[in-house]
């Protein structure tokens, strides 16, 4: 019988995502034989009624328990669609093929399939990615195939004619989707003329899954629509998010979707409020252009709709707007572990004063006595400080923004924020430090920028953002503890130690690691471009590899003349940043077991 549905369920998942290529399709394509409008409609109206048949049976086959509440609220939903699907077929599908129905309803009939068919998809799609926890044992690989399959899956989007106004190459569309789903932002073709609406809400789906991971996308949608976790799904959920314990990894990941949809929709809204009907007259133009920056600024993305981002003429003086942006996209770059480690000390801080304020009685009446920790000698709240790991994160991220933006305040005084009052030379320099970390939007123009700011940049995109957020680089972390490494050789110590805590040699080895990493892949990527383009600049060549693999989208306009064997390179550079050196390497490289022998030591003359 599980077989037998498991079948049932993968022909649910196949049918489902074969529905929506058919519809994407009919709408991409325009078709002048009528045999082949018939043909479409012929195997759409088949898949409907595999869906429709498939998921009655599986709901008859299905046996839930009764104290189930969750699954039979599911099976609901399943009926429910299976029924609409029904009735969608008989009124909407069939009499498509006569003349009766009005051809302007086509769009709206299309838009209600294509949503259906795509809710079915991913609740089919996360009860198999649950299944593949069971198979796959190193979290690292999964994360690296969902980030490829997502990439390939983009590619054909794009692909579709109606995506993109004058058609795309494949190797830009792979170009352009590996860009997305690393949340990286650079691009080989207008972004502001080419794609369509389609288009670009294909974007926005690609740096969302991307910017958040797929794997959590549908780690939730498992978690909401099945009986909840084994313990092993726990465990491999526990490394894609980064959980401290087991008992955290549900709480994290609904905790990761609430505040990623409220901080878009925030941001979205306060873009929208700062926008002139005189700059854009439509209400759904303002209200796109809000809910896509605000999407592509929180996941790191760099993504516009504008040809010249927003150094558009139209955006360049909106300094509200620019503050906006700026602000998603250190929350964006901060990781989840670090803003909820904030939130949750905040929080007791907050009932700590409360605490103090009132009677201790009273305090505890309001409160659950078993949400705070007390010390019974002093009748006092423990009050839970924020970790090391976030310390370094906070640390380091408000030294680099202070340091970037004082040095592109006094190199760029003079030549590219000559145009902007002394307020606007302030923003511009706070937002061109912000946005190397790793986001990719510009507000100046990076080719006219000086040789010694460039450096500065260069700096910024390797260092990139930090880790378990959507950005790339190789981490503040990894370059604070550097940092502290090399003041620690200095003063003759034989141990890293940081805020009256000690950081283990495995991480500081981690570290180091990781930069030699970097410096060899953006090394040899260089390499590569200069011989496959001997006529760019080595300085731009450089700016835009440290970019490509820092996922921050930003160029000097060497992107869209790069040729095919180039733009490989960076599409590699890309990927290799998003998901890290380190996490590829983990995963294809079989791990050694703890040697159970040590060789003497001997001292190497290195200096």
């Amino acid at each position: 019988m599980n077989n037998f549905l498991r079948i049932i369920s993968i022909v649910i998942l196949v049918t489902s995502g074969f529905g929506i290529l058919i519809i994407l399709s009919d709408l991409g394509f325009s078709r002048s034989n009528i045999q082949e409008i018939y043909l479409l409609r012929s195997l759409l109206s088949v898949c409907v009624l595999t869906l429709f048949g498939c998921g009655i049976l599986k709901m008859l086959l299905e046996k839930p328990k009764r104290t189930k509440k969750k699954k039979i609220i599911v099976l609901i939903f399943q009926s429910l669609t299976g029924f609409f699907l029904f009735f969608i077929v008989l009124f909407f599908v069939i009499p498509h093929f006569s003349e009766t129905i009005p051809s302007l309803s086509f769009l709206i009939k299309e838009t209600t399939l294509i949503w259906l068919f795509l809710v079915i998809f991913l609740l089919e799609l996360s009860r198999r990615i649950s299944v593949l926890y069971k198979k796959i044992h190193s979290p690292a690989t999964l994360f690296i195939i969902s980030f490829l399959g997502m990439i390939l899956l983009g590619t054909c989007l794009l692909m579709i004619p109606g995506s993109t106004r004058n058609g795309i190459s494949a190797i830009d569309a792979l170009f352009i989707s590996t860009s997305a789903v690393c949340v990286t932002g650079l691009s080989t073709i207008d972004q502001g003329t080419s794609f369509t609406l389609m288009g670009y809400v294909f974007l926005l789906i690609l740096i969302q899954l991307g910017g958040i991971g797929i794997l959590t996308f549908t780690s939730f949608l498992a978690l909401f629509f099945k009986d909840g976790f084994s313990f092993h799904n726990r465990i491999f959920v526990k490394d894609v998010t980064n959980a401290n314990k087991l008992n955290e990894v549900v709480g994290i990941l609904h905790m990761v979707m609430l505040f990623t949809l409220g901080i878009e929709i925030l941001g979205a809204f306060l873009i929208f409020i700062q926008l002139d009907s005189s700059l854009m007259p439509s209400l759904f133009q303002r209200v796109f252009f809000s809910f896509f920056h605000s999407i592509s600024a929180f996941c790191n993305a760099g993504f516009s709709t504008y040809t010249d981002g927003l150094y558009d003429i139209k955006i360049r003086y909106l300094y509200g707007i620019h503050i906006v942006i700026a602000v998603l996209i250190i929350l964006g770059g901060l990781g989840y572990t670090v803003i909820f480690n904030i939130l949750i000390y905040l929080k007791n801080l907050i009932v700590k004063n409360t605490y103090i304020l009132f009677d201790k009685k009273f305090f505890f009446k309001i409160y659950n006595r078993n949400f705070l920790k007390t010390n019974t000698n002093s009748n006092t709240i423990v009050l839970y400080n924020i970790n090391m790991g976030s310390k370094i994160v906070l640390i380091s991220t408000g030294i680099l923004l202070a340091f970037g933006t004082l040095m592109v305040f006094m190199l760029e005084y003079n030549n590219t924020l000559t145009e902007h009052t002394l307020y606007g030379k302030i923003v511009i320099s706070f937002f061109s430090s912000v946005t190397p970390r790793t986001a990719g939007f510009n507000t100046i123009d990076f080719g006219l920028v000086h040789n010694s700011t460039v450096m500065i940049i260069i700096l910024l995109m390797w260092i990139g953002a930090s880790p378990g957020s959507t950005g790339g680089g190789i981490k503040t972390s990894t370059f604070f503890i550097c940092i502290l490494n090399l003041f620690n050789i200095l003063q003759g110590k034989d141990r890293i130690e940081f805020s009256k805590r000690e950081i283990p040699y495995a991480t500081n080895t981690k570290a180091f690691s990781i930069i030699i990493i970097s410096l060899l892949i953006i090394g040899t990527a260089v390499f590569f471009i200069l011989l496959f383009d001997p006529e760019l600049p080595f300085v731009k060549v450089c700016f835009e590899s440290f970019s490509a693999y820092g996922t921050v989208g930003l160029s000097m306009g060497i992107t869209q003349k790069l040729s095919t064997a180039s733009k490989f390179i960076i599409i590699i550079l890309m990927f290799l940043g998003r998901v890290g050196s380190i996490t590829l390497l983990v995963a294809f490289v079989k791990k050694v077991k703890t040697l159970k022998y040590r060789y003497p030591t001997e001292e190497i003359f290195i200096n």
